[in-house]
């Protein structure tokens, strides 16, 4: 579950002088557990892992934005960030380490808007130091130049620190949707490098179409190898792995209306790879989370001034997954227990060879405004200017399967596709605006 909470103060100082002031709290918590047994040559296997997650971030911001003159503005700012992160993995009812870290997280940032003709700069600079560690900086810079006709070329560079890591337990949870954190406080951050070239033009007053393309070069990132023999007891530091990366890709995107019907289209093409020297020799696979297609289209009709319908439609190619057919007992001696921890583990010839289905989501909309009745009192009891009852209906596509994993039936041969998307869902409420 999730808290988050947060508080703005906005001052103007002067003319030239704007303050603005954040504190914010976000507490997450999770804990996920799976059991399967499996019947391997008249020999019954009974596996189960258990993940347990609790990040705390208790952060301020404060920034200062001043206007020297018309064509350059200048903003300054400090942030502070206090995590909490605890995490524990269990393999077969068994400890397999545990880790509780409080890091703190210094950044200072500053930027330079450069507005000159029909060209718009932005040069930056972020540095942080991260739970007492040496000071890293992150140059950023992105451009915008108006062309003929409001026809637009936008380019962005950026070098990127993450000290944040994303676990990957989905590989002995199979039916693991949460992510797991960890932070990076005794070794290097993550790395990236960001290029981004776009251009957009519009086709007429109401259209406007963009073209973007992206390349990520990622210098160094991190993957767990959770059934490696740990060195330090409770700890999961030195089962992190350090690799490499690409990503880079391209989107096209529609945004405008035609009479009644408005609303945006949009067609990304991308690939991302990852490299560890533990995984196939260090050559490059197919990163977990990669799409190669992915197609989403929202659409509105105004009906008439108080009536909209609207829809949504998404269609992505599947993630990539390794579909393992041959299974490997791994053996690891628990001393402090004295017994022989085994865990059984499909393998494959190459990680992430093959690919899930496409996922199709179809949901539709109606909204209309409230004149009179239940509505219109709401409005009316909390001060507001209009009340709108809206209905939606949400996963129509439900006679079409999203397959998210498979499960293996071991020595039947079989693989039954689970999905999330069994039945659709219809929800109705009143939304007030002020």
């Amino acid at each position: 579950h999730n808290n988050i909470a947060t508080a703005i103060w906005r001052s103007v100082l002067s003319p030239q002088l704007l303050f603005r002031a954040q504190a914010y709290a976000s507490l997450h918590k999770a804990d996920n557990y799976s059991e399967m047994k499996m019947n391997f040559e008249n020999v019954v296997f009974d596996t189960s892992t258990g993940f347990k997650s609790k990040v705390n971030d208790y952060g301020s911001k404060m920034s200062l934005v001043y206007k020297p003159f018309y064509w350059n503005e200048l903003k300054v700012g400090l942030e502070y960030n206090n995590y909490l992160f605890f995490n524990a993995t269990m393999l077969n009812e068994l400890d397999n380490g545990s880790a509780k870290k409080q890091p703190e997280l210094l950044s200072a940032f500053f930027e330079d808007k450069i507005s000159i003709g029909g060209l718009t700069l932005r040069p930056g600079l972020r540095a942080s130091s991260f739970d007492g560690q040496k000071m890293l900086f992150e140059p950023r810079i992105n451009a915008v130049l108006k062309l003929w006709s409001g026809t637009k070329f936008k380019a962005a560079w950026g070098r990127y620190n993450q000290h944040i890591v994303s676990m990957n337990t989905q590989e002995f949870e199979f039916n693991q949707f949460l992510d797991y954190y960890y932070p990076l406080n005794n070794g290097l951050p993550s790395v990236s490098e960001h290029y981004i070239a776009g251009i957009e033009v519009p086709l007429n007053r109401q259209n406007t179409l963009s073209a973007d393309f992206y390349y990520k070069d990622i210098e160094r990132t991190y993957t767990f190898d959770l059934l490696q023999d740990r060195f330090e007891v409770f700890a999961l530091s030195e089962k992190i792995v350090a690799g490499t990366g690409l990503s880079y890709g391209m989107e096209l995107m529609w945004n405008g209306s035609f009479g009644k019907l408005s609303g945006w289209s949009s067609y990304t093409l991308s690939k991302s790879t990852r490299s560890f020297p533990h995984i196939m020799n260090g050559k490059h696979y197919n990163y977990d989370y990669d799409r190669r297609h992915s197609f989403k289209a929202v659409l509105n009709y105004q009906a008439t001034k108080r009536i909209s319908y609207s829809t949504s439609f998404i269609a992505q190619s599947g993630v990539p997954r390794s579909i393992e057919n041959t299974l490997q007992m791994y053996y690891m001696y628990d001393a402090l227990t004295g017994q022989m921890i085994y865990s059984p583990q499909y393998t494959v010839a190459q990680k992430n060879a093959s690919r899930m289905p496409w996922l199709l989501y179809l949901d539709f909309g109606l909204q209309k405004q409230i004149v009179t009745g239940f509505g219109k009192d709401l409005a009316t009891f909390f001060g507001a200017d209009e009340s709108y009852l809206v209905v939606n209906v949400y996963n129509a596509l439900f006679f079409r399967r999203n397959v998210l994993y498979y499960l293996s039936t071991g020595d039947l041969g079989l693989y039954i596709p689970m999905g999330d998307n069994y039945l659709p869902t219809v929800s109705a409420g009143y939304t007030i605006k002020f």
